[in-house]
C-alpha cells in the first residue's frame, strides 16, 4: 500500500514497480481487499484524497494504458 501524506504534490518515487500481474497475485489482491476496511478503522482524517489517487494511478498506468475504475 501506498500512503500519500500530501495530495497537493504528489511523489512516486518509481511509478512503473507498482503494477503486479493480476492471475500471479490474485490470491495476494483479494486479501487486501477483503481487509482494506480493518486498515482504515481508527482513521480521523476527513480530507478528499480523490485528486490525488486520480494523478497516481494515472503516472502508474500512462506508460501501458488500460482503464481505470474508481469505486
Amino acid at each position: 500500500m501506498m500512503v500519500i501524506t500530501d495530495v497537493d504534490q504528489i511523489f512516486m518515487p518509481q511509478p512503473e514497480d507498482l503494477l503486479a500481474n493480476l492471475s500471479e497475485s490474485y490470491d495476494l489482491v483479494i486479501n487486501f481487499l477483503d481487509n482494506l476496511p480493518n486498515y482504515f478503522i481508527n482513521a480521523t482524517g476527513q480530507d478528499c484524497a480523490f485528486i490525488g489517487a486520480l494523478q497516481c494511478a494515472n503516472n502508474i498506468i500512462k506508460q501501458i494504458g488500460g482503464k481505470m475504475m474508481f469505486f
